[in-house]
């Protein structure tokens, strides 16, 4: 079954130009009032140089006289505005970079460094350094793409309907999850409903063409493409695309709903598995649905509300052996959806779906956790599911459904814990 819930830059010290006279970047290059700037006064010099690597006002003051040397500076002072970017924001050394702007020469890279307080943003996208680097090749086995860069690391198999299999933080361990049965494992897609189709979903007659049947894999500098063939109990079959967003450091899943019959309907459903420990949770303020679980005969998990979110604690808690599985389904939860364990957590954003659009007897959230002990599968698993908006894929039509996912270590001062503030605006960081 499935278910799911809830809401540096460098500091190289650009340069201890204490010249007193900006003479050396420009004929007449501000001779005292650059030497004040220290920095300032190379930035005579090297314009740039000394006016950006002033990161502070001292820059700001060398370039104002010492501009006029500014010429042979322009180039350096484009170094020097990197170097001085120290602060993620370097504005400090906005004001040396004034110092560029006056300058004759070097007024189009000392000044905009300096102007723009930028000299560190030049230094590496507003203080925290290049994008990361994203490893190659993607294509690593024919049963193993990887997006890896940063600290993410993203495998997908598509031998096993291209389902996401191993997501870890760098130098860890794979932190999803899986119960005995092969199938309950990694991260899958289903059409929804899933009264659309028959239990379960490996079943020749059922999706398995969409869940865990082989996938045709391609890959580009940054991304990788696995194209489904068509489950024809639903008629549709489905593209996955996983694309690295490098300078935010996320991968972004693109699942494609393609219409392979006349007058059918879905709505795009994913479904992560983790191991039964940790919390899962999401923004309060969504209204729970009590059918599915209902129909599916199946009990509401204990959950918490603290910090401006539903909390989901796992392990389940079950009374005995025999206790039923455990269902949480939510509409209106906020977008976004994330599972902390020890120290780190997964997030995935999505776009909200209003009620109205979400399929019959379905939920925007599912959680779900077995039973060890009654499921026949004694590995407690969970797992964090939701659902984007129902509507037509008439045949030939292509149904497009964005997913977000952010692997992180925990800051400083956060714990996997429910109610934990630093934990909720951690993620609401990341998801705005």
């Amino acid at each position: 079954m499935a278910a799911a819930g809830c809401s540096s830059g460098d500091d190289d010290s650009g340069g201890n130009n204490t010249s007193g006279t900006g003479a050396s970047g420009g004929t007449t290059g501000g001779t005292s009032t650059a030497g004040k700037g220290g920095s300032g006064g190379s930035g005579g010099s090297t314009g740039g140089t000394g006016g950006s690597s002033a990161s502070g006002g001292t820059g700001g003051t060398g370039g104002t006289t010492g501009g006029s040397g500014g010429s042979s500076g322009a180039a350096t002072g484009g170094g020097a505005g990197k170097s001085s970017g120290g602060a993620p924001g370097g504005g400090m050394g906005g004001t040396g970079a004034a110092a560029g702007t006056t300058s004759s020469g070097g007024a189009p890279v000392g000044g905009m460094a300096g102007s723009l307080g930028s000299g560190g943003a030049a230094a590496g996208n507003g203080g925290g350094g290049m994008p990361a680097m994203l490893v190659t090749p993607i294509k690593r086995s024919d049963t193993s793409y990887v997006l890896e860069f940063g600290d993410t690391y993203f495998e997908v198999n598509p031998a096993k309907g291209a389902r996401v299999t191993n997501v870890h933080l760098k130098g860890g361990t794979n932190l999803l999850g899986a119960g005995m049965d092969a199938d309950n494992m990694g991260s899958t897609f289903w059409p929804s409903p899933q009264a659309n189709w028959t239990w379960p979903p490996t079943a020749s007659a059922s999706i398995s063409n969409i869940n865990d049947q082989p996938y045709m894999a391609s890959s580009d500098d940054t991304s990788m493409t696995f194209v489904g063939t068509a489950a024809t109990v639903v008629g549709l079959s489905v593209t996955k695309k996983f694309a690295a967003d490098l300078a935010n450091e996320a991968v972004v899943a693109t699942y494609t709903m393609i219409g392979t019959a006349a007058g059918k309907s879905a709505a795009p459903w994913e479904i992560t598995r983790f191991a039964q420990t940790g919390v899962t949770f999401f923004k309060s303020g969504g209204t729970v649905a009590t059918a599915k679980p209902m129909a599916q005969g199946m009990d509401s998990p204990m959950t918490t509300d603290a910090a401006g979110c539903t909390w989901v604690k796992s392990p389940g808690t079950f009374t005995s052996t025999s206790s039923k599985d455990q269902l949480l389904t939510v509409n209106g939860a906020g977008g976004w959806l994330a599972h902390a364990d020890s120290d780190w957590v997964v997030v995935k954003k999505f776009a909200a779906t209003p009620a109205n659009m979400i399929a019959t007897g379905e939920g925007e959230i599912d959680i779900y956790m077995n039973n060890p002990g009654n499921s026949g599968n004694p590995l407690a698993y969970m797992e964090v599911e939701e659902q984007g908006p129902y509507g037509a894929v008439g045949q030939n039509m292509m149904v497009n459904w964005d997913v977000t996912w952010f692997v992180r270590k925990l800051p400083s001062g956060a714990m996997a814990v429910a109610g934990d503030q630093a934990l909720v605006d951690f993620v609401q960081s990341l998801v705005k």
